[in-house]
């Protein structure tokens, strides 16, 4: 757990209560595999995060997060100010035709762009900048969250 607290509120008519907000710190791994359905077998990917270029194998790249209290609404924005955004770093994994990212200090929530691009057997390599604005690509847009927010009547004992 990352931080906690003890609030009181009233949610919708019910009475007044108190309820234990809790944030975790939260790392999930998104796993991108390239598959075409058309075409023939692919010779090379070369994979993007927000246009970084990645390198083969593992590495990491600076993100900008924003603040999760643009994402959530009461009660769960009692803690959402404790998580203001800024550079945070996603972690990734390329082997071929598969990119595994995920967020590994990131303060908010992430949102990007991934894209593949590669190249056909009998193509140039996808390596030159002129080259990469002219090849086959696949994009998609993702996102990873640095913490969640849960918020629950407390435990009477």
């Amino acid at each position: 757990m990352n931080g906690g607290s003890r609030v009181k509120l009233r949610v919708c008519w019910f009475p007044e209560k108190q309820y234990s907000a809790l944030a975790y710190r939260l790392k999930t791994t998104t796993r991108y595999d390239l598959h075409l359905l058309k075409g023939g077998p692919i010779s090379e990917v070369r994979w993007f995060i927000d246009g970084q270029l990645l390198k083969d194998g593992d590495g990491s790249v600076t993100v900008m997060f924003e603040p999760v209290d643009a994402y959530v609404g009461p009660p769960q924005d009692q803690l959402s100010s404790f998580y203001t955004g800024g550079n945070g770093t996603l972690k990734y994994r390329t082997a071929g035709s598969v990119l595994e990212v995920w967020n590994e200090d990131g303060n908010g929530v992430y949102f990007g762009k991934v894209r593949a691009v590669f190249a056909f057997v009998g193509d140039p390599p996808p390596f030159r900048q002129d080259f990469l604005d002219r090849v086959t690509a696949q994009a998609s847009v993702t996102n990873a969250a640095g913490v969640e927010i849960t918020v629950r009547p407390k435990l009477q004992r």
